[in-house]
């Protein structure tokens, strides 16, 4: 196994927000208006991603597979608090 400095790890995981943000685009178009309102919920932006997959998908990144479910979980619930911390800024910064 390939050690991983905590630069690299904090670069993926911009990666992987990056991606699930320009996914979230490119499949559900008509949430762009809501998003850039600023009113929703930041909990509720955060359910629009499947942070699954984008736990899914950093593992992949470092080369490691998604068989250690506890990884997998922290994975997901980092995903979706940083999702509605930055949103929350976001809507804070109008």
């Amino acid at each position: 196994m390939t050690a991983v400095d905590d630069g690299e790890v904090a670069r993926l995981l911009d990666v992987v927000v990056a991606e699930a943000v320009a996914d979230l685009h490119h499949r559900y178009p008509g949430h762009r208006a809501s998003v850039a309102s600023r009113s929703m919920d930041p909990a509720a932006v955060a359910e629009l991603f499947d942070t699954d997959d984008m736990a899914e998908r950093f593992l992949a990144l470092l080369g490691r597979e998604d068989n250690q479910p506890r990884v997998h979980a922290v994975l997901v619930r980092y995903f979706d608090a940083r999702l509605q911390a930055e949103y929350a800024r976001f809507a804070e910064s109008s």
